[in-house]
């Protein structure tokens, strides 16, 4: 059986990084072009356990 899983809801974060609170929500927390970077931004901002994943660019097609 085959799921899809929407990251984030908007384009506005194609081909970026973001963090969100925890793996069920698809609230983003920061974002950007360096994982690292969006990682430390989400914990400086109070979430000491962030999920960072990446946002593929508008209609890539991506298998995991």
């Amino acid at each position: 059986m085959t799921r899809e899983r929407i990251i984030v809801r908007t384009s506005k974060y194609s081909n970026c990084y973001v963090a969100r609170p925890s793996f069920r929500s698809s609230r983003v927390i920061a974002h950007g072009k360096d994982a690292g970077k969006v990682r430390r931004e989400a914990i400086r901002k109070g979430f000491k356990r962030p999920v960072v994943v990446f946002s593929p660019p508008k209609d890539a097609i991506c298998l995991y």
